[in-house]
């Protein structure tokens, strides 16, 4: 009786693993906690995030964030709980500012 014996593969890096380059997602709430932290993970793996929330200094914070890192941002003052002030902010402009190919 053979023993089955099982290989460990060689980590992959995120960036290979992951891949979001030319997606452009929009988060809401991502100034702060959970949602800032899918922000960031978005924006490594190279999307163009756009971020909604109601704080103008939480917003500026989080550009400031994903800049720092390499990334591309663009943040929206908007209200989650009415979901057509996200989506009318978000303009053909906003797009094509965050979400220009590298």
């Amino acid at each position: 009786m053979t023993i089955p014996t099982f290989a460990i593969p060689d980590p992959v890096p995120f960036d290979r693993l992951l891949s979001l380059e030319g997606r452009c997602p929009v988060v809401t709430g991502g100034s702060r906690g959970i949602g800032e932290a899918v922000v960031l993970r978005l924006a490594e793996a190279g999307a163009c995030v756009v971020v909604a929330a109601r704080g103008r200094e939480g917003l500026a914070k989080i550009e400031a964030k994903v800049a720092a890192e390499g990334g591309q941002a663009a943040c929206i003052q908007a209200d989650a709980g009415l979901a057509a002030s996200i989506f009318l902010s978000i303009t053909p402009r906003c797009f094509r500012r965050v979400c220009r190919l590298r």
